[in-house]
């Protein structure tokens, strides 16, 4: 009778994938990463568990300021799992001291780390000459990151030579953002009835319009304008100092309106905040 064997258990690993930007994030650095790391999984029987992702955080960062490499160390020797799994020596990092202070890190916890791309294997008996070439391939992830740095740096000195003002243009200075600054204008103005409206007032009405922000985003309360992202819209729509006029107006009413509250609760004014009959300046009668 033939016997049966078992298939020897798969070994457990976490794989670390970092990106440098908020811009990468949307883009196919952490796809092509995870889609790499688990092909080389299925090649050599690993069972991949979890998955960190430092999203938008340096390489040149030390371990302890990187929350999800920090993560997988410690959800590592928590879980009794012994192998890490990177693509790349620069996705460990691009500062040649606190990638080796990483590595050793691990590897004294007794966990191995595979670069997956050279199918290379950091543990602690290590040779020389590989622990050389992983320095080597260190240095140069650091070379090339501050290479990069040095180009951009010249390109961004070069253009603003050129005219080029940095960062994006203001709120409503964009094509298609002229409807929305002429609504604004209209809004911060004297209403029919004589009414000057709060921000607060304005942004509830710029929602109800169905005006949109640049980018959209949705805040806690489910506006897409609100008094915070307001002013930046404002200092474009108004002058310097029909703006100034405007919010010298605003704070005066508030004001007024806080002084009126405060007579209420003295009991000077009613509830409608009308003035009582005893606190009434009585009105002299004319002399003949």
């Amino acid at each position: 009778m033939a016997k049966r064997t078992k298939k020897p258990a798969k070994e457990k690993a976490v794989t670390y994938l970092r990106v440098s930007t908020r811009k990468q994030i949307y883009g196919s650095g952490i796809s092509r990463q995870r889609e790499n790391l688990y092909r080389y999984a299925r090649a050599h029987d690993i069972d991949i568990k979890y998955d960190y992702i430092d999203d938008g955080v340096s390489g040149t960062l030390p371990l302890i300021e990187r929350p999800a490499l920090k993560a997988a160390l410690e959800d590592c020797i928590a879980d009794s799992i012994k192998l890490l799994l990177v693509e790349n020596t620069d996705r460990l990092g691009r500062d040649q001291i606190n990638t080796e202070v990483a590595c050793q890190t691990f590897v004294k916890a007794g966990i191995r780390i595979i670069i997956t791309q050279d199918d290379y294997e950091i543990t602690a008996h290590e040779s020389p000459n590989a622990k050389f070439i992983r320095t080597v391939m260190s240095a140069l992830a650091e070379l090339n990151a501050a290479m990069i740095r040095g180009r951009t740096r010249i390109g961004w000195l070069k253009a603003v030579a050129n005219g080029w003002v940095p960062g994006a243009p203001r709120a409503g200075k964009r094509i298609g953002e002229e409807e929305t600054v002429v609504m604004l204008k209209k809004l911060c103005g004297r209403q029919p009835d004589g009414r000057l409206l709060y921000r607060a007032q304005i942004a509830e009405e710029m929602n109800r319009l169905g005006y949109r922000t640049r980018k959209n985003r949705t805040h806690p309360n489910g506006r897409l304008f609100v008094e915070r992202n307001l002013d930046v819209w404002l200092r474009t729509a108004l002058d310097d100092r029909t703006l100034e006029q405007y919010r010298r107006e605003i704070k005066f009413r508030e004001l007024q309106a806080k002084h009126r509250q405060q007579e209420i609760d003295m009991g000077i004014r009613d509830k409608d905040g009308v003035l009582l009959e005893q606190y009434r300046k009585k009105k002299k009668p004319r002399s003949k």
